[in-house]
């Protein structure tokens, strides 16, 4: 009761879990591979990921440089029932948010010709290796999970 009251007040940094051993309901930072049932392509090159971070840039007239990259378009988004494994414990993977994006809006975006665009990808591959940061929940044998951050623990190959 006085742990849950500490997560919510955010008074007490999240546990680490690296074992299935080592699950507990509340706040925590899970470290395992994560897959989803139909890994999504990713906007810029098509390939197969769980999830991506994407960015599109254009072109601004600046007093300063005479010009500069300006934002155009952000979004994270997440593939539908993502899944979690730590050992051999799988825990079922909900966004706090996810974003509506995908590859058709990323043409359409380039389509429109704008001066200086720009668009790059961070993309979390089928299997990779993650940490979520979260609140885990446990019902019956099940475990869940609501997310806030999923960081790609693998190499930078692949992400971009």
């Amino acid at each position: 009761m006085i742990g849950a009251l500490l997560d919510t007040l955010g008074l007490r940094s999240p546990a680490q879990v690296r074992h299935a051993a080592d699950l507990r309901t509340g706040r925590a930072v899970v470290f395992g591979t994560v897959r989803a049932a139909a890994p999504m392509p990713s906007p810029v090159h098509g390939k197969p990921c769980v999830a991506f971070y994407y960015r599109a840039s254009f072109r601004r007239a600046s007093r300063i440089k005479g010009f500069a990259q300006a934002l155009l378009r952000d979004a994270l988004v997440y593939a539908d029932d993502l899944v979690l494994t730590v050992d051999d414990v799988e825990i079922a993977l909900t966004p706090r948010q996810n974003v509506a994006f995908g590859r058709d809006d990323h043409k359409a975006l380039r389509a429109q010709k704008i001066d200086g665009f720009k668009a790059s990808e961070k993309r979390v591959p089928q299997g990779g290796q993650v940490a979520v940061h979260g609140t885990l929940r446990r019902r019956g044998d099940r475990w869940s999970m609501v997310f806030e951050q999923l960081d790609h623990q693998g190499s930078a190959k692949g992400r971009r």
